[in-house]
């Protein structure tokens, strides 16, 4: 979603008769996907929320704290009476339920007067696929500017039409984007429609709605509805308002808003939409005049200020969560913008990282030196000399983070190996921004990003203590129990099995297989900010067989530290582009022969992630060793 052009100019399909005002509300047509749900699932979760709304008159008002109501009073408490922190339906606000609104968000979880902890307990019980609401509701806390509310109709009837106020701006709250998304079915028969009108709580339905409609967005679709600015309406606009129109019974509509950041805040340089795609939501403008520009050198300005977006960020890809294996690049009419490019390395930096300067402490020791033996080396001893083309080419994979808790388990292992490698350092400024966040059962755990790596445990800053942290690092790895065995269920529960599904789709597998998969995995820590660089190479130079199939998986927030692995698509093609890939999934791609590279890293964050290189029988040779290699990576195999 481009949000610049909106609350700027008129709809290209708007009525005639509209005003040329140019601070007049605009809206455009919108859907998004949300993280780890399907259509399916989510219209059985808004249903839910339906249900209980219904639910919840039929109980009455209830007292929500020891006081008794006070006369005329209408506390209405939806699932369970959990006191004052209780989830309040509003029946006077278009029966509305305020899910999270920035007041909430600045609240420690240590507080007793913070509600979270005991509605997400309530929603985890009672909510079908609670955990993706519970896991976008906890991001948008740590974002700390986001407002999500639902309202919701129990009849077909129109809304009334009215106008925002002034109050978000009174207060400093400057909106950059709006959401109103249907999340209730599959079919709602609503729009959201702009009237030429200029009274609020005007009800106008039938020919005289229709002569003063301006445009329309049709919210029929689940996860479909408009995007607008809240620009116009925090302005006083005075002859234009909005409502829903009629539709088929119940229905729930979902309100976003993001609201502008302090300029200090870490999250402050990303757009609307990147901070929105951080906590779940991909949004997607279903008309492409309406979609991200041409370019990614700098992000569309928002509303009272312009943020300098990270060129090796790159724009988002949507989850997919109804396929397993996703193609790396976005399907026609998705997400079909242009891909940014690397950023440019000076020949300052070349020259650092030739000699040495890396930017990264990872946990493995292999090593390969030239050897004059290499040329007359007939190499692996393999039935197959090259694998399908299918399983070269580039994927995503994804998993359950929750199940297979491989973030959870590296900040285990990085707090275990002590200060040999790093600390954890407390970054909090205020409320949930700190080092430490919540897990689900309300339990505090560290935050990769906060992790903090040494200059001196950096190889090339100088000294022996580089080959100590490296060293040290690669010991507790191989050490850690907990982290070997998170690691080892998800290669046999979800890589391999995946990589043999490809295989056998491929045509070129259907009898039992074995899979020679990396052990342990190479634990990769980039802290920030800093300049330097992991030069351009591919993995054929250090001895690995094109039989290999390289999973990358990073353990943190690319949106926090800016930067990702980049990687050509085939052998040769030097298109570099940034894998937009996030915790929970994996990126696939054939780096024994594509040349792949990490920029630097410009955030105060630290990036981590994994990688490992799985070998498939019949294109890989496990006795095979490329000469001059001085230590090699240890291996595991499945059978499958």
């Amino acid at each position: 979603l481009e949000v610049e052009p909106l609350g700027s100019c008129r709809p290209a399909d708007a009525d005639p008769r509209s005003p040329r005002h140019e601070r007049r509300p605009f809206a455009c047509a919108v859907r998004v996907a949300v993280a780890g749900q399907s259509v399916e699932m989510g219209v059985e979760q808004g249903q839910a929320v339906v249900d209980e709304v219904v639910a919840t008159f039929a109980r009455g008002p209830t007292a929500t704290s020891g006081r008794a109501l006070r006369p005329g009073a209408q506390h209405w408490v939806l699932w369970r009476n959990l006191g004052a922190h209780s989830l309040r339906l509003e029946p006077n606000k278009s029966n509305s339920i305020v899910w999270l609104n920035k007041a909430h968000a600045r609240r420690s979880e240590l507080e007793s007067s913070c509600a979270w902890p005991a509605q997400r307990a309530l929603l985890r019980s009672v909510l079908p696929h609670a955990e993706t609401w519970v896991s976008l509701l906890q991001r948008a806390r740590e974002d700390g500017g986001i407002d999500i509310k639902d309202d919701c109709r129990l009849d077909d009837r129109s809304a009334k039409c009215h106008q925002d106020g002034n109050n978000s701006v009174a207060k400093g709250n400057v909106p950059l984007v709006r959401l109103a998304l249907n999340v209730s079915s599959a079919a709602s028969g609503r729009s959201l429609d702009y009237l030429q009108l200029s009274t609020d709580s005007t009800f106008v339905d039938g020919a005289a709605r229709e002569a003063a409609l301006l445009h329309s967005v049709s919210q029929h679709r689940m996860w479909h509805g408009a995007a607008q600015t809240t620009h116009g309406y925090v302005q006083g606009v005075s002859d234009c308002c909005h409502g829903s129109s009629a539709g088929t019974g119940p229905c729930l509509k979902r309100i976003v808003t993001v609201f502008a950041l302090p300029d200090d805040h870490p999250l402050a340089a990303l757009t609307a939409a990147q901070r929105l795609r951080r906590i779940g939501l991909s949004v997607f403008a279903i008309d492409p005049r309406h979609q991200i520009g041409t370019s990614w050198t700098t992000s569309p300005p928002c509303h009272g200020r312009v943020a300098s977006a990270p060129a090796a960020l790159g724009p988002a890809s949507s989850p997919t969560p109804a396929a397993d294996v996703a193609p790396a690049t976005a399907a026609p009419g998705e997400d079909a913008r242009p891909q940014p490019q690397p950023p440019a390395v000076s020949k300052a930096q070349a020259a650092k990282a030739a000699k040495g300067q890396q930017a990264v402490l990872r946990s493995s020791t292999h090593r390969a030196a030239y050897s004059r033996g290499r040329k007359a080396d007939p190499g692996p001893a393999v039935a197959h000399a090259a694998l399908p083309a299918a399983l070269c080419e580039q994927a995503t994979l994804r998993y359950d983070s929750a199940t297979h808790d491989l973030r959870g388990a590296v900040v285990g292992l990085l707090e275990r190996a002590g200060s040999g490698v790093g600390r954890f350092e407390d970054l909090s400024r205020d409320g949930d921004n700190g080092s430490s966040i919540s897990g689900s059962g309300g339990e505090t755990r560290r935050r990769l990003e906060d992790f903090r790596v040494p200059a001196e445990a950096l190889r090339g800053s100088g000294g022996s203590d580089a080959a100590a942290a490296q060293q040290h690092l690669t010991l507790a790895l191989a050490a850690d129990a907990p982290f070997l065995a998170a690691f080892e269920h998800l290669v046999e529960m979800v890589v391999v099995p995946s990589l043999k599904a490809r295989l056998v789709t491929a045509g070129a597998c259907h009898a039992p297989t074995t899979f020679y998969y990396q052990y342990p995995p190479t634990l990769r820590l980039q802290p920030g900010p800093s300049s330097r660089t992991v030069r351009p190479h591919s993995d054929a130079e250090y001895g690995h067989q094109r039989g290999e199939i390289n999973c990358w998986m990073p353990l943190t927030d690319r949106l926090l530290t800016r930067t990702t692995l980049w990687a050509e698509s085939h052998e040769g093609a030097g298109d570099d582009h940034p894998f937009e890939v996030d915790v929970g999934e994996i990126a696939l791609f054939h780096g024994t022969v594509c040349k792949h590279h990490v920029p630097a890293n410009p955030s105060e964050w630290t990036r981590a992630s994994l990688d490992f290189r799985v070998g498939i029988e019949g294109y890989f040779d496990p006795s095979w060793s490329m000469k001059g290699t001085k230590q090699d990576h240890g291996r595991r195999t499945v059978r499958l």
